[in-house]
């Protein structure tokens, strides 16, 4: 590699959970279903040595989802991929007829999983409106760093995530 050459030792996109799929998402527009994009981006320096670096602001600016496939890939119809978390809460509403301490916890808020420190992380918002097809998403993180480089994530890096949704 010559020095200046970039790239990403650490690219993934997980919720916060750490897991990778998901069924807590409503297809009404508004609920949204948080994604973490944790990334560890390495320059060459003079000598040859690959150095952690910060993300540029234009570099965390453009990174989103996309679904599963080509770079240029875009979300499906009736998806859409926030930069800030709206008033509604994350995750689903349990319902009133469960009353068991098992169906409770089942239903209570996932952990958040630590982020590793020296790790950037991204914070996205997924959601689905009801134009979305019925059933499950194979979803991307995707990230332009350094010279107009567009960065999928990569199945040797890290896992699709898998979204899928239920109607109210």
């Amino acid at each position: 590699m010559a020095a200046g050459e970039i790239t990403l030792k650490r690219f993934e996109v997980e919720l916060p959970s750490g897991q990778h799929w998901t069924d807590a998402l409503y297809t009404n527009g508004r609920h949204q279903c948080q994604l973490n994009i944790l990334i560890v981006k390495q320059v060459e320096d003079a000598d040859g040595n690959m150095i952690d670096t910060p993300l540029t602001t234009t570099e965390r600016n453009s990174a989103t989802i996309t679904a599963f496939g080509l770079p240029s890939a875009t979300l499906p119809t009736g998806w859409s991929c926030d930069r800030t978390k709206n008033q509604f809460d994350v995750g689903l509403r349990p319902l009133a007829e469960k009353t068991s301490i098992t169906e409770k916890a089942s239903t209570a808020k996932a952990e958040i999983k630590p982020v590793d420190s020296g790790v950037e992380l991204i914070m996205l918002y997924m959601r689905a409106d009801a134009r979305a097809s019925m059933g499950t998403e194979k979803l991307m993180a995707k990230i332009v760093v350094g010279e107009e480089r567009s960065q999928p994530m990569d199945r040797s890096v890290g896992q699709p995530l898998i979204l899928s949704w239920i109607f109210n």
